[in-house]
């Protein structure tokens, strides 16, 4: 059965003109006739998550972090660059939400703070409370929630218009996917204490709110270059 199931694949992608999906050619994303998008990933053409699909309609520049090869888009907004994926570096004190390697695929990984604190790769960093308000501020403090998130995978149609390609998804923390997206800072509440800072956006308004949640919590992470 899996082998008749490539088969189809094949089969119905070469009908619709994508040509060979190998090595050569891995990452390469497609369009076709009727109008759905798919991506080349380990020899087999895959339907496009999210960033795939916005980088196939809109011009996406990636960059590869060098520890294991993976290909991460990044946004300009104002003087920052940041990171338009959330992390998926596999790591120790990190995980899967439900631990399913699918949520993996399209919400990053989930880390704790101290982890977030020396995950990004080199060149790049957890941003502060200070760094976040930056963007936030350069957007619109009252509608940043809603031009960070992305046009869909938001619960009951919360969904933002991803004006600047950040692409926010609801990656949930450690609870609430689909419903909401959490992001560590690098601060802590206040000297001394085990609760750090994040950054979160609900599906049900416009806003990009600071938060706290012990050290421990598992969070998204979103790099901002050195």
């Amino acid at each position: 059965m899996p082998g008749f199931g490539k088969y189809v694949v094949y089969y119905w992608n070469t009908a619709y003109g994508l040509g060979g999906c190998g090595s050569a050619n891995e990452g390469d994303i497609k369009g076709t006739v009727s109008n759905k998008v798919y991506v080349c990933e380990n020899n087999v053409w895959l339907e496009a998550r999210y960033r795939e699909k916005y980088c196939f309609e809109n011009e996406c520049k990636y960059f590869v972090d060098s520890r294991d090869n993976q290909r991460y888009a990044y946004v300009v907004i104002g003087e920052q660059t940041w990171m338009a994926d959330n992390l998926n570096y596999n790591i120790k004190n990190s995980k899967c939400y439900d631990d399913l390697d699918s949520n993996c695929d399209i919400y990053g990984r989930l880390y704790d703070w101290e982890t977030a604190l020396t995950v990004c790769p080199y060149g790049w960093h957890l941003p502060t409370n200070e760094e976040w308000k930056v963007m936030t501020d350069y957007i619109g403090e009252r509608t940043a929630g809603a031009k960070l998130k992305a046009t869909s995978g938001w619960h009951n149609n919360g969904n933002g218009t991803d004006e600047y390609g950040f692409s926010a998804l609801p990656g949930g923390g450690f609870e609430g996917v689909g419903l909401d997206g959490y992001w560590w800072s690098a601060n802590l509440e206040y000297d001394g204490s085990d609760i750090a800072s994040c950054l979160y956006m609900r599906y049900r308004d416009d806003y990009a709110n600071f938060c706290n949640y012990s050290g421990g919590a598992l969070l998204s992470v979103r790099c901002l270059q050195d």
